[in-house]
């Protein structure tokens, strides 16, 4: 017989976990459902039930359940909470589609609201360090957050920590004393367990590693949150949940600013020598003669337009730019030098050569072009960038200094779409070729024709030419059938 408190009723079994039972009630006397969470009286989890029922009397938020009551009976101890109707996020996962990346964004601000109330209760912090997908409950638009049998307050750890594997912050399992870090690793866990359709992180494997495992399901300014999230060392995450909920809250702006923003374009290469910097200088060159308002930045910072300016003397100095035809270009200032950026349509980013440590820059990006070395010594490298960005949309391979043939050999070996890029002597000057390559890979537009946004004068001067070029095909089929008629008589 279940041994519930009096004034109850009609106990059913609601779940069992490892050191307490949980069990859905009917209150005699107000006809309400309630939880009732019964554990062993003589077992360490009924030291910790007494102690979620001292947390949380204290405490009112929306996502946090009511406590009505708390008590031992005979042998057990039990807590009634309010009942709290739906399903598990768990449950919600194993049930129906991979959520969308809109579903985890809205998750988990809806968590860090209720975790940053609790970080800044009036007394001391209290940390949740428990974020098991059934601990969250889900209803419509709502989300209760439940079980605080392993919450502690901050600077106080008087036993073993409650804490699973793939959720809680690993300084937990260490030994470390945590603090609300270990609350932001908890949420970026749940939202990889959402991106992953119920996959745990795992301390020991690299994120990147991890991610091509799954079908992932996040674009690029969310993947980068979730990493830097769930970094193994607490240094290495948001400081507070309060600046995590800052930044899911910046990309959801973000995703919904339309053309009126900057349009980021990052380019990088696999290795040294493959032709990142050529590439990038002529899609800004492109940009600018296209129509838009576009400048290129050094992010090496190893200041290769000064490099460029000792050989190059029309490489000229503009204000805060280098100016040259098309081209506009930040100079480098360095990570000790602070300056505004120019406000343009769109930034071209030159990353040099790829690196782990770039990554979260190159998820940030609207359209990523990596510039591959396919010779025998390259493919290593260019092996290991593919597999960490072969997945994010918008991505263009590049190949430049190689023949057709061995462009499709690439493309055939690594199962991926690449383009062959016409380099020349000078990146600065504009090819037919060139121009022929970035009207059918860039499009900042979304879609629409980027010929709309062409200047004047080299819509007149097209026009003009394909005047001439029509004139002379007519003056050259007129000639023809004099000439034929010249021969018949």
């Amino acid at each position: 017989m279940v041994n519930i408190p009096e004034g109850y009723e009609g106990a059913e079994l609601l779940g069992k976990g490892t050191g307490s039972t949980c069990y859905l009630a009917r209150h005699t006397r107000l006809g309400q459902n309630r939880v009732i969470k019964c554990s062993s009286y003589a077992s360490p989890y009924g030291e910790l039930l007494k102690k979620e029922a001292s947390i949380l009397k204290n405490l009112s938020y929306p996502s946090i359940p009511i406590i009505y009551d708390t008590g031992v009976k005979g042998d057990t101890v039990y807590l009634v909470e309010e009942y709290c109707p739906g399903e598990s996020l768990g449950a919600y996962i194993l049930s129906c589609t991979r959520p969308g990346e809109d579903v985890i964004a809205e998750t988990a601000l809806t968590v860090c609201e209720v975790i940053e109330y609790l970080h800044s209760l009036p007394n001391r912090p209290l940390l949740y360090l428990d974020f098991k997908p059934e601990h969250l409950i889900l209803n419509g638009n709502s989300i209760k957050l439940v079980d605080f049998g392993s919450a502690v307050f901050k600077g106080e750890i008087s036993r073993p920590v409650g804490a699973t594997k793939g959720f809680s912050a690993p300084e937990i399992f260490e030994g470390s004393l945590p603090d609300e870090r270990a609350d932001v690793f908890g949420i970026g866990a749940l939202m990889f367990y959402m991106a992953t359709g119920g996959e745990t992180i795992s301390y020991e494997e690299h994120f990147e590693a991890q991610k091509m495992k799954y079908e992932w399901n996040c674009n690029e300014r969310l993947t980068a949150i979730i990493k830097k999230a769930v970094s193994r060392g607490s240094r290495d995450r948001y400081p507070s949940v309060a600046a995590l909920k800052d930044e899911l809250t910046k990309a959801r702006e973000k995703k919904g600013e339309g053309a009126s923003r900057t349009y980021e374009i990052a380019v990088v290469g696999t290795g040294r020598r493959v032709g990142t910097s050529h590439l990038a200088i002529s899609l800004c060159c492109y940009l600018n003669h296209t129509g838009y308002d576009c400048v290129y930045y050094d992010e090496m910072n190893v200041g290769i337009l000064e490099k460029i300016r000792e050989y190059n003397k029309a490489l000229k100095v503009k204000g805060d730019y280098y100016t040259y035809s098309d081209f506009k270009g930040c100079p480098t200032y360095g990570t000790a030098i602070e300056h505004e950026e120019y406000c343009a349509d769109i930034c071209v980013r030159d990353y040099g050569s790829f690196n782990v440590d770039i990554t979260d820059c190159l998820y940030g990006a609207d359209m990523i072009f990596l510039v591959c070395g396919s010779r025998e010594w390259e493919l290593e490298e260019t092996e290991y960038a593919l597999k960490v960005l072969r997945a994010q949309r918008n991505l263009c391979v590049v190949l430049n200094g190689t023949s057709p043939h061995r462009a499709g050999w690439f493309s055939a070996k690594y199962r991926i779409r690449t383009c062959l890029f016409p380099v020349d002597d000078s990146p600065f000057v504009l090819s037919s070729e060139k121009i022929n390559f970035f009207d059918k890979t860039v499009d900042p537009d979304g879609g629409k024709r980027i010929e709309k946004k062409r200047r004047l004068f080299t819509r007149i001067k097209d026009i003009y030419c394909g005047w001439l070029i029509l004139s002379w095909k007519r003056f050259n089929l007129l000639f023809s059938g004099l000439v034929k008629l010249s021969g018949k008589l």
